[in-house]
């Protein structure tokens, strides 16, 4: 059963954050920009703010798979 994030599992989600950023945004957004929205360092305040919340973990056994989150972007 899906369920949101754990405060604890912040720096792992940071981290699948970061990859599928990096992987996803590449096409639109040149490396200076992505390099400024993925510091390799996780802010505090994102352990618990409410973007882990976007988050639905997998996992395999105790193993936390990288998953996604959706984010919208309201302009």
């Amino acid at each position: 059963m899906p369920r949101k994030a754990r405060p604890e599992e912040a720096e792992t989600l940071w981290h699948v954050r970061n990859e599928a950023m990096r992987h996803g945004c590449k096409i639109c957004y040149d490396a200076e920009v992505i390099a400024r929205w993925t510091s390799e360092k996780m802010p505090e305040h994102y352990r618990t703010s409410r973007s882990i919340s976007c988050y639905r973990p997998a996992h395999a056994g105790a193993e936390l798979l990288p998953n996604g989150a959706t984010v919208y972007e309201v302009q």
